[in-house]
């Protein structure tokens, strides 16, 4: 978090600029419920806008990713992937919205491992109304995972548990 703010906010700051996007990121203590997760949410009017964003997130995903440990026993890392190379994304979404990333029969979410060669996985707890939703895979194509997720959340813009 501390790489993403820069010296001062600055780097937030600058982002926000090049974005037109609003960053809101909790406190040092405030973590996603059950997890050791802060929330950073992203507030914008367009998903180029949300993109431009995690472009500039996913070079410090990596980078955390390199320097982490393996965990010991069946725990899982934080930002390292299971096989070399690989990252973790994690995002928290509605019910509803994380339907629509599986889409019917699991269509959706097949369609984002085939396409971009990244693993989806969508967390069966709900907290707080919300679903954690993992995207692993090579950074070069977490992008395209997420804007394909992000398709599939806009396509639920005002429907009812947006």
């Amino acid at each position: 978090i501390a790489r993403m703010l820069g010296k001062g906010g600055n780097r937030k700051d600058q982002i926000q600029d090049e974005t037109g996007c609003k960053i809101i990121i909790s406190g040092r203590d405030d973590y996603f419920p059950g997890t050791r997760f802060r929330v950073l949410v992203i507030l914008g009017e367009t998903p180029d806008g949300m993109l431009g964003v995690l472009d500039h997130l996913i070079p410090d995903i990596t980078d955390c990713a390199k320097k982490e440990q393996q965990p010991s026993g069946n725990a899982e890392a934080n930002f390292r992937g299971p096989e070399a190379g690989q990252c973790i994304i994690r995002c928290v979404v509605t019910k509803q919205m994380s339907s629509a990333i599986i889409g019917p029969k699991g269509n959706n979410a097949r369609a984002i491992r085939e396409e971009s060669s990244c693993k989806v996985a969508i967390d069966t707890t709900v907290t707080s109304g919300h679903q954690q939703v993992k995207l692993i895979g090579e950074p070069r194509n977490l992008t395209l995972a997420l804007a394909m997720v992000n398709r599939h959340i806009q396509d639920q813009y005002g429907t009812p548990g947006y």
